[in-house]
C-alpha cells in the first residue's frame, strides 16, 4: 500500500483574508501482483537406444517455478497466490520415432515409448503453464 496526501496551492496569494491552499486529500494506492510466467529448465539431449522400448527420464525438466515467492506456498492466503503447473508438449518434429506421444509430467519426468525399427532425432517444443489468474478489483 501507498499512502498519498496532495495539498494543491495557487500563486494567487493571499491578499484580502484569501487562501491559497486547498484542505488536504488523502489516498492509497494498492499495487497488486499480476500473475508472473512460471519458468524451467531442460537438458538439452536424451540419447536412448533404437527400440529401446518405455522410457521415464526423471528430471528432464528441472528448476521448475510457479512464479516469485509470492506464487510458490502450498495454500492460497492474503500474501500468496498457491499456483500449480503443468507441461504442454505442443509439438514434435519427428513423432514416428515414438510408439504414443511423449508426456511431459509435471515433476519434470519425460515418459516416452522408442518405436521398433526407428532411428533419428526429434524435437520437442515445450510449455510450462500455471493456474494463476489475473487480479481484476482492489479489495
Amino acid at each position: 500500500f501507498l499512502f498519498v496526501t496532495v495539498r494543491l496551492r495557487d500563486d494567487g496569494g493571499k491578499s484580502y483574508g484569501g487562501t491559497d491552499t486547498s484542505i488536504d486529500h488523502n489516498f492509497t494506492i494498492h499495487v497488486l501482483p499480476v500473475n508472473d510466467a512460471p519458468s524451467f529448465t531442460v537438458k538439452d539431449i536424451f540419447t536412448v537406444s533404437e527400440g529401446s522400448g518405455s522410457h521415464a527420464l526423471a528430471h528432464a525438466a528441472k528448476n521448475i517455478i510457479p512464479g516469485p515467492v509470492n506464487e510458490q506456498c502450498t495454500l492460497s492466503t492474503s500474501s500468496c497466490d498457491a499456483q500449480t503447473v503443468s507441461f504442454k508438449i505442443e509439438d514434435i518434429s519427428n513423432p514416428c520415432l515414438f510408439l504414443g506421444l511423449p508426456i511431459l509430467h509435471d515433476d519434470g519426468t519425460l515418459v516416452f515409448l522408442v518405436a521398433e525399427y526407428r532411428t533419428g532425432s526429434s524435437f520437442l517444443s515445450v510449455r510450462l503453464q500455471d493456474n494463476g489468474g489475473v487480479y481484476s478489483k482492489l479489495e
